[in-house]
């Protein structure tokens, strides 16, 4: 923007830096996900620079710009004289740009340029028009399908970097697991144009096109449903009238969409007479998704009588998670003891002296965990057991001396109420984060409790093959050659359940970390239930939500992978989310 309406003279700006000051910038590209103990913004130029990215790195609240490539435009290596970068992403872990960009010929290129090597790669030329889907949910562009005569119009990319899904967005949404072979999701219609789109990086994606319509995407499937407006959205919309809710308008307009704690949320302005104003209202999708579903329902008789009887759509009745791994152990996290001293003073409250000699300790213990590096010569992997390894023989004469107020101080330090906590977590619930060491493996088992009609007979032919045409459990990795899955199947008929146990197995290929956790490799994991996707919901006191289990507030698990960031020692991570939610439909 113009620089002289955010500088202030009268109070100076050292809150801000000026950058590219000689640069004409035309858009921003965030970067969601930083690396290193760093973060990242991509500057798009025009003008003497049109054809370069400028790569604003963050560290320590320091700001460095590089221009990228160094020598050479971007435009030189593609057909034609000149071209225009409409967007770009960062992937850290990779030092990839993954870039989109338009010819004078008006022709689209995804272009992948590598920060380490400096080679620029064509990955694929974006087709001119979209592809004739009718009547499918997705296609497969091969090169070979039939197009309409709407232009294919790109507006952005979004590259998710837990589970390696890049998206291609305009009037159209392309899917990709590798960059190179791209699905079309027909769901999406070709006269709506996307404006931006949301991922709250635990398997929901919400897009907003020009017109302010909400489209929802769960990742992993193929199905785009429009949640605004809706039959859905009409039906909660009236109910909120019907309560007079102060937060719903019949005249209104949407400013902005974001995700807070895996909830979507809207800025909305209002535009009632007399009361404008600006609202942040929840938006519940799953509720929304609910009300659209169908109703399907046969009627029967029973005698006389004619019953009329719903058919379940969710192909399972309940889903539980069952051996899951302790959350303390899988997570790395360390927990530590820290109580305050014991003080002489006969009202038994403390004094400034007494609470600065606590504030002392725990500032202490919290820097020695930041500071401590897990030497494997300690006797104990503990950071604190240094503080009293010479004086902890004198703790009972210690504390004689505090019990008969013989102490100058007026307080005691119990040594053993500074240390750190083994076996605590009583959470049953998926870590949020899995990390695996090298070579190890970790397990979870799924129960999912089925309706009556899902088994046949005991005396059936036939019966297992019925189970699994309508119940059945799949495991997508995003990164398979760094880890492996093993799906165990157990059917007990006289309980109408399924048991899946699923195992994930690193695999000692992927190496590249440091000690001190840095090129962390993250990744994760989908476990996805057949005929589940749009048509299961988890009814809560906040929203009915679009979810199995809610292992980390969604209805997906992304199992995050990390090699050596281990506060206890070197391995890797698998963490589902920003990973996930192990159940996503």
């Amino acid at each position: 923007g113009t620089y002289t309406t955010l500088f202030d003279k009268s109070r100076g700006s050292r809150g801000w830096v000026r950058v590219l000051s000689s640069e004409c910038i035309k858009k921003l590209c965030p970067v969601f996900v930083g690396g290193n103990g760093s973060e990242y913004i991509l500057a798009l130029t025009t003008g003497k620079n049109e054809g370069y990215i400028h790569i604003g790195t963050i560290t320590d609240g320091l700001v460095s710009f590089q221009m990228v490539p160094d020598g050479w435009s971007i435009c030189e290596k593609l057909p034609g004289l000149n071209c225009t970068i409409e967007w770009a992403v960062y992937i850290a872990d990779e030092r990839n740009l993954l870039l989109l960009v338009k010819t004078d010929s008006v022709q689209f290129y995804l272009v992948n340029f590598n920060l380490e090597l400096k080679t620029l790669h064509i990955l694929y030329k974006i087709p001119e028009f979209i592809p004739e889907a009718q009547n499918l949910d997705f296609l497969v562009l091969l090169g070979t399908e039939t197009y309409t005569d709407t232009p294919m119009i790109p507006q952005g990319l979004y590259f998710n970097t837990l589970n390696n899904v890049l998206y291609i967005w305009g009037n159209f949404i392309l899917q990709s697991y590798n960059r190179e072979h791209f699905i079309f999701l027909a769901d999406f219609p070709k006269e709506s144009t996307i404006k931006y789109m949301l991922n709250s990086y635990k398997g929901h994606i919400t897009f907003v096109t020009e017109d302010e319509e909400i489209w929802y995407f769960l990742e992993g499937g193929y199905d785009v449903y429009r949640i605004v407006p809706s039959q859905g959205w009409n039906t909660y919309f009236n109910l909120q009238k019907l309560e007079k809710s102060p937060l719903y308008s019949n005249d209104e307009t949407l400013v902005s969409l974001f995700y807070e704690k895996n909830h979507l949320y809207e800025l909305v302005y209002l535009f009632d007479n007399g009361k404008e104003r600006l609202v942040r209202r929840f938006l519940p999708v799953g509720k929304l998704m609910e009300y659209d579903l169908p109703k399907p329902f046969k009627i029967g008789s029973q005698r006389e009588n004619k019953i009329i009887s719903f058919e379940y759509i969710c192909p399972f009745k309940e889903i539980h998670l069952l051996d899951v791994p302790q959350k303390q152990h899988v997570e790395r996290k360390e927990s530590y003891l820290a109580l305050p001293p014991l003080v002489s003073e006969s009202s038994g409250f403390h004094n400034n002296y007494t609470l600065a000699v606590y504030q002392g300790l725990v500032y202490y213990l919290l820097w020695l965990h930041a500071k401590y590096n897990k030497p494997y010569a300690d006797p104990v992997h503990d950071p604190t057991w240094r503080w009293w390894q010479h004086k902890i023989v004198y703790k009972d004469y210690y504390f004689y001396l505090f019990s008969n107020r013989l102490t100058a101080e007026g307080m005691y330090i119990n040594m053993n109420a500074y240390q750190k906590l083994y076996n605590l977590s009583s959470d049953y619930s998926m870590a949020d984060f899995v990390f695996l060491d090298k070579g190890n493996w970790f397990s979870i088992t799924a129960a999912l409790l089925s309706h009556q009609d899902t088994f046949t007979s005991a005396d059936s032919p036939g019966a297992g093959l019925e189970v699994d045409r309508k119940l059945a459990v799949s495991v997508i990795l995003a990164d398979p050659e760094c880890l492996s899955s093993s799906v165990t199947q157990e059917i007990h008929l006289n309980r109408n359940l399924l048991l899946f146990k699923i195992k994930i197995t690193d695999k000692r290929k992927c190496s590249e970390q440091g000690i001190t956790g840095r090129n962390l490799k993250k990744t994760s994991m989908l476990i996805k239930v057949l005929g589940a996707s749009g048509k299961c919901f988890q009814a809560t006191t906040l929203d009915t939500i679009i979810r199995v289990l809610d292992f980390l507030g969604t209805g997906d698990w992304y199992c995050g992978w990390r090699v050596g960031p281990s506060p206890q020692r070197a391995g890797s991570c698998c963490c589902p989310g920003n990973v996930v939610n192990p159940f996503r439909f």
